[in-house]
């Protein structure tokens, strides 16, 4: 009801509530005049990616936006131009939020980082191509920890499975007819399949695991 958004809700659309301790750390941030860093994948559009100016955009960035202002997080995403070098600065320690990190616990004590609760959800789709039909026995994925999630929930059983650098690799091997399928997050692959201008792709839902 509206009574109990206004009085028991933790987001009143235009702030956020904090603990003691989160607002001591948000004050210290602000007495040091300390900027967090933050980093992004450069090559997972429509989520996130960097214009011909250097500019992030995307769904990621838009919403943590709107989450810094609210909780009055000063902040700077750092520009990378590939996803190797946005890996590269996860793993040297150089960045204080990652933006693309998934809700993975073991994931993230592997990165040193710790989880927030999840501020997007989204899923995957299944992207081949037109004239394929049946089951596919080769699968083509473009991130480390999707595939490791994906692993654990025996989805991948019985299956060739690609890890390939980025979302653009999987899907021209889906079209040179190397893997059946690419498995990439739903907009994604709608974002491949308004650009197929041809009509070589189809998208489908996933297989149950």
């Amino acid at each position: 009801s509206e009574l109990h958004t206004k009085y028991y809700s933790m987001d009143d659309g235009s702030n956020v509530s904090f603990s003691a301790e989160e607002r001591g750390y948000l004050q210290e941030l602000q007495d040091r005049q300390e900027v967090l860093k933050v980093a992004m994948d450069p090559a997972a559009a429509p989520y996130s990616y960097f214009d011909a100016q250097g500019n992030p955009q995307g769904i990621f960035p838009e919403l943590f936006a709107e989450i810094a202002k609210r909780a009055g997080i000063p902040y700077r995403i750092l520009p990378v131009s590939s996803r190797e070098e946005y890996r590269q600065m996860i793993s040297r320690d150089a960045v204080d939020i990652d933006l693309g990190a998934l809700f993975d616990y073991s994931l993230a004590e592997q990165s040193g980082f710790e989880l927030t609760r999840p501020f997007i959800s989204t899923f995957l789709a299944q992207l081949s191509r037109s004239d394929f039909s049946g089951t596919p026995a080769s699968i083509a994925v473009s991130h480390d920890g999707l595939s490791h999630i994906l692993d654990k929930s025996g989805i991948f059983r019985g299956k060739e499975v690609y890890v390939l650098p980025t979302d653009q690799d999987c899907v021209d091997g889906v079209l040179a007819g190397k893997y059946d399928a690419a498995w990439l997050l739903t907009y994604t692959a709608q974002k491949y399949l308004r650009e197929d201008s041809h009509s070589r792709l189809r998208l489908s839902a996933m297989p149950k695991s």
